[in-house]
């Protein structure tokens, strides 16, 4: 009699860290370190290989906006508002990114959960009150 694969035994595959995603060879040094930190930060089943050209994306944009932080920064006065639409156009760019990614709190959990804690939270007993 034949031996069962172990893989046909699960209920449910399971994904293991090393199906995690890799970062595109495209990438510089500095945008795959990105990369990797923000596919190690979340969970292993998050991401399939189709999300591989948007997490490109955001860590470039990203690192652009840190960038774009140091330069508003050493801005001169008359350049700053120049800086500042740069930076808002980069911003909004990489929170659109994060949502469609549910990198967002706002797109990783259910509203209606998070404010039934808020709630619950709020009509609790203050920390002092509890001793």
């Amino acid at each position: 009699m034949s031996r069962i694969a172990r893989e046909a035994l699960e209920i449910l595959p399971f994904a293991h860290e090393r199906d995690r995603l890799q970062p595109p060879r495209n990438l510089n040094a500095k945008e795959q370190q990105l990369f990797r930190e923000v596919v190690a930060s979340c969970p292993v089943e998050q991401f399939s290989a189709a999300d591989v050209y948007l997490l490109s994306s955001f860590a470039r944009i990203t690192l652009l906006v840190d960038r774009a932080f140091v330069d508003l920064n050493k801005a001169k006065p008359k350049e700053r508002p120049s800086r500042v639409k740069m930076l808002d156009q980069l911003v909004k760019a990489q929170a659109q990114l994060s949502v469609k990614l549910r990198l967002s709190t706002s797109s990783r959990h259910d509203a209606r959960k998070l404010a039934r804690q808020h709630v619950a939270h709020r009509n609790g007993p203050a920390l002092w009150e509890e001793a």
